[in-house]
């Protein structure tokens, strides 16, 4: 059940929107650390294995999740509301931007449980059931969010996005985590 961060990819600050996709594979593998805990049995203790994957997993979503978040809202959907050929995906984009929020809302829902299951050791049965109920809503969201943007809004951007705007957004994301872009 361990998920190694920062696994090699075959992409850099230099293809922006590979990176993304790359975000949505590291998403998917911990939503499955989510699952997985979610479905054991009420009053279930972790073991070592599994509170290392329960608090790795709360670690990426504190923190690489509102990057991700950002590097789409901030760098990449406005680029993409500039363009005329875009505008049949503004409707896409604003859905997406409520998947955000409603994302973050449930994330600090799970988050919180996930820090007293932590520090418990094991949850009450009204709290795992809080906890397994926002984990299933964030797979039923992201499954749909992730599938909207790979399949949709990502391959948009590719066909539309100047060079000069892909390294904009390749920089900035470099920026929000604190690294250089080598182009």
């Amino acid at each position: 059940m361990p998920v190694t961060i920062g696994a090699d990819t075959q992409n850099g600050f230099d293809r922006p929107i590979g990176l993304m996709m790359d975000c949505h594979r590291r998403i998917e593998r911990f939503l499955g650390v989510l699952e997985f805990l979610a479905a054991l049995p009420a009053g279930s203790e972790l073991d070592p294995a599994q509170q290392r994957s329960l608090r790795q997993t709360i670690e990426y979503f504190e923190t690489a999740g509102p990057r991700h978040v950002a590097d789409e809202e901030d760098s990449l959907f406005p680029r993409l509301r500039h363009y005329p050929q875009s505008k049949a995906a503004l409707s896409d984009l604003d859905h997406l931007e409520q998947d955000h929020c409603r994302a973050q809302a449930l994330h600090a829902t799970a988050n919180t449980i996930g820090h007293f299951w932590l520090d418990l050791g094991k949850l009450p049965p009204n709290q795992h059931d809080r906890f397994a109920a926002a984990v299933s809503e964030l797979a039923s969201l992201y499954r749909a969010h992730i599938q909207l943007e790979d399949e949709r809004v990502f391959p948009l951007a590719e066909s539309l996005l100047t060079k000069e705007e892909t390294a904009e957004i390749g920089q900035e994301m470099a920026d929000r985590r604190g690294l250089f872009a080598t182009a």
